[in-house]
């Protein structure tokens, strides 16, 4: 289940173009949120291009999927991104519904 502050943080972070911080599978990460729904599977998933990860290194950057479910201390990162990254696809077929989007 998906704790509400978390919805409410990608949410609120894709609305307003801003990166978002977490914690997934033990290292800190910084993404710019694009995609944000349920799979056919009913799991809530987050699309996002990760710009930064602890411990990692620059090859760590590009698109990730990442289960909500496993996202940790989620919080809105001061920093913007302008816009959609140019490889980006509206209405991503690994989504059944999606919730929010760029």
């Amino acid at each position: 289940m998906t704790d509400l502050r978390t919805t409410t943080a990608i949410v609120e972070a894709i609305a307003q173009k801003r990166l978002l911080a977490f914690s997934y599978h033990g290292r800190e990460r910084v993404a710019e949120p694009h995609t944000f729904g349920l799979d056919r599977w009913k799991r809530t998933l987050l699309s996002a291009y990760q710009v930064e990860c602890e411990g990692a290194s620059s090859a760590a950057q590009g698109w990730r999927f990442f289960f909500v479910d496993q996202l940790t201390n989620v919080r809105l990162d001061p920093r913007r991104f302008v816009a959609a990254r140019p490889d980006f696809v509206r209405g991503d077929g690994a989504f059944k519904s999606i919730t929010a989007e760029l």
